[in-house]
């Protein structure tokens, strides 16, 4: 079987399956392109929850606006089209989300994420900066001891509108609604604290009901509610990058409203556990290995124990924030490397926990354009394409045998049907 690629990184443009393989391919769903600014505007206007934007608008004249960074497939522009008309004449500031992340770049701002808007809102942009604390402002503590500082720009706005998009997220359940807040907007510290949840076993994709991380996440943007008002603007959208759904009005009902639709375009069932799993992850996740890791997290659970699993990532900015990376090279043990990441938690150390997790189910092999020899270190075999990565796999398992490919596996959750 011949399945077609398109990832600009790798010179191979098929991978080829053998005959005797039983192969399944997964991927989000692609639908019909719709109208989406009457699909947003609808959203917002008829269909809000708690509240309209007009009635949102109507109490509140200066307004932030925060924004997803380009490692979201947020249609952000989109958006702004659709609400434009309604905001033009109010005192606008726009801030881009980026928690922990690097601040995007200028084409990131003119391209992915802003668009016609940058020069429209020149002047009024603000990139976060987590880690500088002249910019945040302590606002409380949430029951799980987490000191929430948020950028101060809150204090000097009525009203915030966050527009964002949901997807899985393997350990604070779903991306979305209160993540753009906390941690889009929040210090590094606070961001820090509440990671440090993703350690606890409950702290997993698909789920917000007794998920720490979740939880502690809306208690941290309660407490912004404290200071200023929010109107949440959650899109789904498909594999075509077409807006799916679109919900909006109150921060947290908007959000899990939307969770229903994107259940509908990226949880996929499969009919049986792989042998080998072929994780492919495409623009914008495939940034770092950092990014990348959510690809093996939402499928390491369609391989059998003792599979192996493929991730097939650019990685061409690196790995992305080190502390992760570190951990894993502190041992070879696995139980010492969890065990340190409990007592000496660090932003990243949850994704190391998360790797050798994953590495005691099954082997996991990386065709990127990492250097061999960084991902050697952590104990991943290192392919410079598919075919020799596969060619390695039908040493160890043989060629009767059962493939998952996984298209756009950064956000394609596979589970069994049974």
């Amino acid at each position: 079987m011949k399945i077609k690629l398109n990832l600009r990184f790798l010179k191979e443009k098929y991978i080829e399956l053998p005959k005797t393989a039983t192969t399944e391919i997964i991927s989000p769903i692609t639908v019909k392109k719709k109208n989406y600014l009457s699909l947003i505007q609808n959203a917002v206007e008829k269909s809000a929850i708690g509240f309209s934007l007009s009635d949102f608008l109507r109490k509140n004249n200066r307004i932030l606006i925060i924004v997803n960074d380009a490692t979201r497939f947020t249609p952000t522009e989109k958006a702004i089209d659709a609400i434009f008309p309604m905001i033009k004449d109010k005192d606008v500031r726009i801030i881009v989300a980026t928690g922990a992340h690097r601040p995007p770049t200028l084409y990131e701002l003119t391209t992915v994420i802003l668009g016609k808007y940058y020069n429209i809102f020149r002047g009024r942009i603000i990139l976060h900066d987590a880690t500088n604390d002249k910019e945040v402002l302590y606002i409380g503590k949430t029951t799980r001891k987490t000191e929430v500082y948020i950028n101060r720009i809150i204090k000097e706005v009525d009203g915030i509108i966050v527009i964002g998009s949901t997807e899985p997220h393997y350990f604070a359940g779903y991306t979305g609604g209160r993540k753009g807040i906390v941690p889009g907007i929040a210090a590094y510290s606070t961001i820090e604290q509440n990671h440090r949840w993703a350690l606890d076993e409950q702290a997993r994709i698909l789920k917000l009901k007794g998920n720490p991380v979740h939880e502690d996440l809306v208690e941290s943007v309660r407490l912004v509610l404290n200071h200023v008002n929010i109107f949440g603007i959650n899109l789904v959208v498909d594999d075509g990058h077409n807006i799916f759904a679109c919900v909006a009005g109150d921060i947290f009902e908007s959000h899990y409203q939307s969770v229903k639709y994107a259940e509908q375009v990226y949880v996929r069932r499969i009919n049986n556990l792989a042998d080998i799993v072929i994780a492919i992850v495409p623009p914008p996740l495939d940034i770092n290995l950092y990014q990348a890791q959510k690809a093996i997290e939402n499928t390491k659970f369609a391989v059998n124990e003792g599979g192996v699993l493929i991730l097939v990532a650019s990685c061409h900015e690196g790995i992305g924030p080190s502390n992760f990376y570190n951990l894993l090279t502190y041992s070879k043990n696995p139980e010492e490397i969890i065990e340190y990441a409990k007592k000496n938690y660090k932003l990243g150390y949850h994704k190391a926990v998360k790797f050798v997790e994953t590495m005691g189910r099954c082997e996991i092999l990386a065709v990127t354009e990492l250097q061999s020899e960084i991902l050697e270190r952590i104990n991943i075999k290192s392919f410079n394409n598919i075919e020799s990565a596969l060619n390695y796999s039908y040493e160890k398992l043989g060629r009767d045998i059962q493939v998952l490919v996984v298209m756009n596996a950064a956000v394609t959750v596979s589970i069994t049907k049974y």
